[in-house]
């Protein structure tokens, strides 16, 4: 059996008044405080999701998620606080492990859309009047993914070594390359 985790985000300017990182959707039900959130809650797509429910009954259910580009924009956000802990100080390691699942993702990301030539239009428009925001994107690609030794790149690292148990150099190449392609 297959697990999927679907996690409701809503704009930071809703976060509980003592609890930074949720937002109340309605009884028993929270959202988390996404910067940005504004922008991806308008770039989604539709899919039915198919299966069993604990009782085994049938279920289809359609759902709206978040396309490459406005979740492209939350990972390299959640790069930058989670390697600076700036989400949770009180757990660097799980800062650190986060922030190497962000930087893998965010890869991931470039690599299966930047063919698309309209994938850094998508990007870098989506951000509309937010310019705010979207210098603090072209901050962490250029601070991150800047060369061999940028923390996104060190992080690709220890996320293939902790994954896979080795670092494949041209892929961490590649990687950059890749990754260099969003600022052209």
């Amino acid at each position: 059996m297959e697990l999927m985790r679907i996690e409701f985000m809503a704009s930071d300017k809703e976060k509980r008044p003592k609890d930074p990182v949720r937002v109340d959707i309605q009884k028993g039900i929270h959202a988390f405080q996404c910067v940005g959130a504004e922008i991806v809650l308008q770039q989604f797509d539709y899919a039915f999701i198919e299966g069993n429910l604990p009782d085994g009954r049938p279920a289809k259910v359609k759902i709206r998620f978040a396309k490459p580009n406005a979740v492209l924009m939350l990972k390299l956000l959640a790069i930058k606080d989670r390697y600076k802990n700036l989400r949770r100080p009180d757990k660097p390691k799980e800062n650190r492990e986060r922030a190497q699942v962000h930087s893998a993702d965010s890869i991931k990301i470039v690599r299966h859309n930047i063919q698309n030539g309209n994938f850094n239009k998508l990007f870098w428009s989506q951000f509309g009047k937010e310019e705010g925001l979207k210098q603090q994107c072209v901050e962490i690609v250029m601070e991150y993914f800047k060369d061999i030794d940028a923390p996104g790149i060190q992080l690709y690292r220890e996320f293939m070594q902790s994954q896979y148990g080795n670092i494949d150099e041209a892929e961490v190449s590649r990687a950059l390359r890749e990754m260099k392609l969003l600022l052209q």
